[in-house]
Formats: structure tokens, C-alpha cells, sequence
């Protein structure tokens, strides 16, 4: 009988090894593929081809990336009720998701029929997704920075980030850079300075500070001087 419980025991824990060598080897196989320096559609196609071996029953799991409006899909792919998803957002702004389908029920484990392992390796996955796609950007961004340079005509590079205010807070950069001298010796105008040379992050923080700022001038001037509008 002991050596019955011993014997399911070593199986048990064969089988836990294998199923982290599978993770391990998803892992490193896609950070492979993405060092190929494909393009964007090539290097998700090849990784979603991939998903399915990592998982506990790879001849019954398919996969789907999903990013900035296309799906990757692995072979016969299909949508069922058996899933495991996970969400991820790049700097820029655009959402993806990565999804694995089983194409049958399987008994229940800690999260349905998938193992907590296989939660924290498609989190990894997201995480890895989007940390590649935010480099790409920030290669194109330095790539236009050094050519804006050598023109000599840009001033400042602002990226879209799917939010309209960062047009409006262009035009408020503007107008402070110029303004800024008048409006201290003046006006005696305070100066908040934001040490940030990224451009994927300040053209994220200046719309959110401009916003409070001017939600704050809104409010003293509505205690100073009541029923006069201000625009924001």
C-alpha cells in the first residue's frame, strides 16, 4: 500500500516537471521568435502556433491572439466554452488578448480546467507581448527623433496615445514656452516642471496635468469671482 502512494507520488511529480518544462519551453521559444525581428504579423502567427503544446492536453487546445483589430489564429482553430484568456494593453494605447480554447471538457482543476500555472504563464505571455510592442514604438519614435534632427524642423514630438486632449495640450505647451517669461515676472505665475524626456510618457502625463490645472483655476476663479465661466 506505501509503496502504491509512493509509486502515484513520483508520477505526480514527473508529471508536475514536465508540465513546467513545456512552460519553460513556451517561454523561450517565443522570446526566439520575437528576436527574429519579423514583422508584427509574422512573429504572432508563429507564436500563436505555438501556445498550444504548453498546455495539458495539446492535441485538444487551440489558440488566438488578438491585437489592434486582427486575430492569429493556431491550426483548426474554434471557440468554445473552455477558456483562458488574458488581456493586455500596449503605451500607445491598443488592447489585445491572448485566449486559449480546450476543444472538450476536462475534469475541473483550479481555475476550470486549466492549472494556476498555466494562468501565470499566459500572463507572462501578455506581459512579454506587450513589453515587445512598446519597444518597436519606441525604436520608431528615437528612428523619427534622430530624423527630425538632422531637418532641424521639429520643436517637440508628442505620441498619440488614442486620448484627443494631447492636441489640446500641444497648443498649451506652445503657448507657455512662449508665455512663460511674461507670466513669471509679471504675472508672478508659479511654474511646474515635469522631468520626463520620454515621449510616450509625457505626452501621457501633460494632458492629465494641464487638466488639473486648469480644473484648479476654474475653481478659485468660481470662489473669487462667482457666475464667470471658464472653458476646459
Amino acid at each position: 500500500m506505501a509503496e502504491s502512494r509512493n509509486s502515484r507520488e513520483v508520477e505526480r511529480i514527473i508529471a508536475e516537471k514536465k508540465e513546467r518544462l513545456k512552460e519553460l519551453a513556451c517561454i523561450n521559444r517565443t522570446t526566439q521568435i520575437l528576436k527574429e525581428g519579423k514583422s508584427l504579423d509574422e512573429t504572432f502567427q508563429q507564436i500563436v502556433k505555438i501556445l498550444p503544446q504548453s498546455w495539458q492536453y495539446p492535441e485538444r487546445t487551440v489558440a488566438r491572439i488578438c491585437y489592434a483589430g486582427k486575430e492569429y489564429l493556431s491550426q483548426h482553430f474554434r471557440k468554445t466554452e473552455w477558456c483562458q484568456q488574458q488581456a493586455f494593453q500596449t503605451i500607445n494605447g491598443k488592447e489585445g488578448i491572448i485566449e486559449v480554447f480546450y476543444l472538450q471538457e476536462f475534469r475541473q482543476l483550479d481555475e476550470g480546467p486549466f492549472l494556476k500555472e498555466e494562468r501565470d504563464l499566459i500572463n507572462k505571455l501578455t506581459s512579454i507581448l506587450s513589453n515587445y510592442i512598446d519597444s518597436l514604438e519606441a525604436r520608431e519614435i528615437t528612428r523619427f527623433k534622430e530624423n527630425a534632427i538632422h531637418l532641424d524642423i521639429v520643436d517637440r514630438v508628442f505620441v498619440w496615445n488614442g486620448d484627443s486632449n494631447v492636441f489640446f495640450t500641444m497648443i498649451l505647451q506652445l503657448e507657455d514656452r512662449v508665455n512663460v517669461e511674461n507670466d513669471t515676472n509679471v504675472g508672478m505665475v508659479k511654474v511646474i516642471l515635469l522631468v520626463e524626456d520620454s515621449e510616450k510618457y509625457y505626452s501621457r502625463y501633460l494632458p492629465i496635468l494641464y487638466s488639473n490645472v486648469m480644473e484648479q483655476t476654474k475653481r478659485i476663479i468660481d470662489d473669487v469671482i462667482p457666475g464667470i465661466r471658464i472653458r476646459t
